[in-house]
């Protein structure tokens, strides 16, 4: 799924076949798997509500194990919920960030305050959970370098 995200092919019957068994192995999947799972689904607008459900479910999981590399994966598979409008996993969301470790004082790459900017601009847009997005889970600083991050990325792509 990854490389077709990356190449950006979109053949449905591959993507719902791939779906299906990624279904089962990620339950025992790293926080790597957990992204690039994600990363194809956003990538290629590939909106499969068992899927996705099954990658924030399986993200909490990895935080639970304590494994490396959450915050990234928290901020792709959030990206991936927001992206994908599937607004019925926003608490769920939510509660990932929030365990993650990311606190006020964490420093973020640019690419996870971008991802995660954009969660929390989702979250505002929609009204959803408390209206309030992330702030209070993030700093007003990483909000507004996500921000940044984000609209540096947006004229990117634009180019």
């Amino acid at each position: 799924m990854w490389a077709c995200g990356k190449l950006r092919v979109h053949d449905a019957a591959f993507l719902e076949r791939a779906a299906a068994a990624a279904r089962s192995w990620l339950l025992k999947a790293g926080a790597p798997n957990v992204r690039q799972v994600a990363y194809a689904c956003r990538e290629l607008q590939f909106k499969d509500e068992k899927l996705v459900a099954g990658l924030v479910n399986c993200a909490q999981q990895v935080q639970q194990r304590g494994q490396q590399q959450t915050l990234a994966m928290t901020a792709e598979v959030g990206c991936a919920v927001a992206e994908l409008d599937m607004q019925q996993l926003a608490g769920n969301v939510k509660s990932l960030v929030a365990s993650s470790g990311a606190t006020a004082g964490t420093q973020l790459r640019p690419v996870d305050t971008r991802m995660l900017w954009q969660v929390h601009a989702w979250l505002l847009q929609h009204q959803l959970l408390d209206g309030q997005g992330l702030a209070g889970l993030l700093s007003q600083q990483q909000l507004e370098q996500g921000r940044a991050a984000a609209e540096a990325y947006h004229q990117e792509q634009q180019q």
